[in-house]
């Protein structure tokens, strides 16, 4: 499902640590990655920015860190877990249906909201919050895309907008909206794989940067073979459901904060 490149250490643009030049764990994890949704890879960059751009190599997904994506998933998959209940499903089961209610939420703000604190916590936080804890974090990436991963009982739907333009109108990516569903435990047992392959290439990549010992780098061997152990903890407790999950929402309270917002915006349209 979700797949990488993972870049020899000799590839990767050393850290500045003042005078010095570093290779940490992080930086180690340097890769492109991407997921693939039956065919359709995505987040993938658009033919006309890769022509705009020309890199060194013609790679057209996303060149950072692996790192961070596998922390973000590890987030949100802390919320996924809990299944959004039909009531709710209904109202966000489709692309349009979803842009629909994220527009809802940027007309009361707009429209109805009377800029209190409280009013923004007790009702656009509690009809927001329960969608964007299920949003995976692309925004360290410049126009990254949206992307929703919501459960609703042993189903995993997966909706993304990519609709960024640079200032000369060409789209960053290749795909510019889409949807993906599967089952929730396989899409999860397909992430461990990933992971533990991930972890062995890491394992590989610090044992070739630690037998190089490369006299031009400042390397901490001792704080990266920590975090390749906490790294692969992490995917264990992800494999055995042992992640500190979320508590389960109070669904009822925020169907009931959904359909006030709506009542509220139509009182006023």
């Amino acid at each position: 499902m979700i797949q990488y490149q993972l870049k020899d250490w000799k590839e990767i643009v050393p850290w500045q640590n003042g005078n010095c030049s570093t290779l940490h764990w992080f930086a180690l994890t340097d890769a492109h990655y991407w997921f693939n949704f039956k065919g359709v890879e995505f987040p993938k960059y658009s033919d006309e920015i890769i022509r705009e751009w020309k890199p060194e190599n013609d790679s057209k997904f996303v060149d950072y860190p692996f790192a961070r994506i596998f922390w973000d998933i590890c987030e949100v998959i802390r919320h996924v877990e809990n299944s959004v209940p039909n009531e709710i499903f209904q109202k966000i089961n489709s692309l349009d249906k979803l842009k629909k209610y994220i527009e809802l939420l940027k007309n009361w703000i707009e429209l109805a909201w009377d800029e209190s604190d409280e009013q923004f916590d007790e009702v656009y936080e509690v009809a927001r919050g329960w969608l964007y804890c299920r949003r995976l974090d692309f925004g360290y990436l410049t126009g990254g895309p949206d992307c929703f991963l919501i459960r609703n009982e042993d189903q995993l739907h997966i909706y993304w907008f990519a609709e960024y333009q640079n200032d000369k109108g060409i789209s960053l990516w290749s795909s510019h909206e889409g949807t993906f569903s599967c089952n929730y435990f396989e899409f999860i047992e397909d992430l461990v794989k990933s992971f533990k392959a991930f972890g062995l290439d890491m394992n590989k990549q610090i044992s070739a940067l630690l037998e190089s010992n490369p006299t031009d780098l400042e390397i901490d061997s001792e704080q990266i073979l920590t975090n390749q152990s906490q790294y692969e903890e992490l995917v264990s407790a992800f494999e055995n459901k042992k992640l500190l999950y979320a508590d389960t929402p109070d669904w009822k309270h925020i169907v009931n904060t959904m359909n006030e917002i709506s009542r509220q915006l139509e009182s006023r349209i």
